[in-house]
């Protein structure tokens, strides 16, 4: 069984199709002796293809094709999903696709091109389908299997798209003994986006099926499911993009060797080091902490700053999707002023998801946001991953000498809501208990006594856990952790002094801070910020930028328009904290 995940919005069902005639997109192909033609790829082979165009089909030799375009097109499948790309080759028996994740072929028999739309159904009230699901898991752990598959079979009546009801029903079919049904629930979750094969493969709910040719059918083709689910995740996510108003056009790069695919709109420089950044930092997580890599394809999209505000709340810098497999991030010049990356932050939540995932195992909302916390401010010295001191600090200091910090025993029973309603302290808080178990080299540690399956089942919290690591009574640790916190140093932030706002030329000053580094530099309030070193500083968000690539101490040359007259300023960076 798997707990509840939020389906990829694919609808799975038995029905056998025959090719339809070819979609209404076109080649275009320019020959050598100057010809131009148009039309759809009846077939192809290594050597020649076969257009049919206004006047019927024409065969073109490779070797007299100069230049070639193809449209994109949008395969619909018999099982309900799509398939979006540039078609290759069609026969009788295939359509072979070149989409964003590489090359798939398509069974012929498999493809409505122009079967009619699907009307669209409303969609099924969420919080019945929550129910069902906690009624279904409820009658499932009690082991009344038929109870359970009724329920299921209920909910995917509301929602077929529910991969996790699916497989959950097909785990409910297996442990009653119908293994064709449980084969034909498992096929169409597979189909519908649950393509974590580590989990399908060491579920023992599934162990009566291991035999049956069905199942070992379903898993030979493992790389083209995982393939084809990527592919149709990427279609709708850019479709989703598209809907909420996003304007740029984003670009999509796979990495198939660490199940990732990116979608941005970076320079390939700035995505290769975001890639290498976050390629190091899963090496070290991997290799010191989580045992368990990602098993279904992770999609991290990464925001412009002017399409942040149509994803994101107001405040949010940007969030992971356990259920859906989808990281979104924003572009802050804040938190990464603070020391702060939203991205690792993000990142974090997909490595631990993968590992919790894998072990079957929902840790607490504490040990969740806390690891996340942890890494958000971190750098690697010496082929090691090591925390930073960040602006959490100072929450979590202020609640300590005041008394007010959160009681250990109560912060990790905290549910979700709960944690969230005082979430200031409750992240810095979470993030400093595990900050103090690095420091005195016991987090993994206490990982692995937690991950442990007996020592989980019987410590949800992880308090024993704790513990263990330390060797000592919690409330010892706790009482040793509030000396150490007072004693830390919060970090030096990079200071100019002024809150700038935008205008048509540049960041204009709206204020200018007394004694500030800025005011002994005579910047005054409506000068325009045009450029810091030669950086331009077309809005506030870029001066916090320019910041959080200096150190305190440094000295920036800063051009500024004060009435008609253009000045250039040095500037020493002052320390905020």
């Amino acid at each position: 069984m798997r707990a509840r995940r939020l389906a990829p919005l694919l609808i799975a069902s038995a029905l056998i199709a025959i090719l339809r005639a070819p979609p209404a997109s076109a080649d275009r192909v320019e020959t050598k002796d100057g010809q131009r033609l148009e039309g759809a790829v009846d077939s192809e082979t290594d050597t020649s293809l076969v257009l049919r165009g206004r006047y019927g089909p024409l065969t073109i030799a490779k070797r007299d094709i100069v230049r070639r375009e193809r449209d994109a097109v949008t395969l619909r499948l018999a099982d309900g999903s799509v398939v979006a790309g540039q078609v290759i080759r069609r026969t009788e028996q295939e359509v072979i696709v070149r989409t964003a994740h590489g090359v798939l072929v398509v069974p012929a028999a498999d493809v409505l091109d122009d079967a009619p739309a699907v009307a669209k159904v409303p969609p099924a009230d969420p919080a019945r389908l929550r129910a069902l699901h906690r009624d279904a898991s409820a009658r499932h752990q009690a082991r009344d299997y038929r109870a359970a598959v009724a329920l299921y079979e209920q909910l995917i009546a509301l929602a077929p798209e529910d991969a996790t009801a699916l497989y959950n029903l097909a785990c409910g079919h297996s442990l009653l003994g119908q293994k064709v049904e449980a084969l034909a629930a498992l096929e169409r979750a597979i189909a519908a986006g649950f393509v974590d094969f580590a989990h399908i493969k060491t579920d023992t709910d599934l162990d009566p099926l291991r035999q049956e040719p069905g199942y070992a059918r379903l898993l030979a083709d493992e790389k083209r499911w995982i393939q084809r689910s990527a592919a149709q995740a990427t279609t709708r996510l850019l479709a989703d993009l598209k809907a909420k108003g996003c304007k740029a056009k984003y670009e999509v790069f796979v990495d198939s060797e660490r199940s990732i695919v990116y979608l941005h709109t970076k320079s390939q420089e700035k995505l290769d080091q975001a890639r290498r950044q976050l390629d190091e930092y899963a090496r070290l997580q991997w290799r010191d902490l989580f045992r368990n890599r990602l098993a279904e394809p992770l999609h991290i999209v990464l925001l412009t700053r002017e399409d942040g505000p149509a994803m994101l709340e107001a405040g949010v810098g940007g969030f992971f999707n356990p259920q859906t497999n989808i990281l979104i991030c924003g572009d802050i010049p804040g938190m990464t002023m603070n020391r702060s990356s939203v991205v690792v932050h993000e990142f974090t939540h997909a490595l631990h998801f993968a590992d919790q995932s894998a072990r079957s195992q929902p840790h607490p909302i504490w040990l969740i946001e806390g690891l996340a916390s942890l890494f958000e401010s971190s750098a690697v010295v010496d082929d090691k991953l090591i925390p930073r001191h960040s602006a959490r600090l100072g929450t979590v200091q202020q609640a300590v000498r005041r008394g007010q910090a959160i009681p250990w025993a109560r912060i990790t029973q905290m549910s979700q809501p709960t944690f969230l309603q005082d979430a200031g302290l409750a992240y810095a808080q979470s993030r400093y208990m595990l900050f103090y178990m690095w420091e005195k080299g016991y987090l993994k540690r206490f990982y692995d006594e937690y991950t442990q399956t007996s020592s989980f089942q019987g410590d949800k919290t992880a308090l024993e856990s704790f513990e263990i690591a330390f060797g000592r009574p919690i409330d010892e640790v706790e009482r040793d952790w509030k000396r150490w916190i007072v004693e830390q140093r919060e970090p030096t932030i990079p200071f100019i002094g002024v809150r700038t706002v935008a205008s048509e030329k540049g960041s204009q000053v709206a204020e200018v801070v007394a004694g500030s580094p800025a005011a002994a530099a005579g910047i005054k309030v409506g000068d325009v910020l045009t450029s810091a070193d030669g950086t331009p500083l077309k809005a506030p968000d870029d001066v916090l930028e320019v910041l959080s690539t200096h150190e305190v101490g440094d000295a920036l040359e800063l051009e500024l328009i004060r009435g008609e007259e253009t000045l250039r300023l040095k500037i020493t960076l002052g320390s905020r904290r």
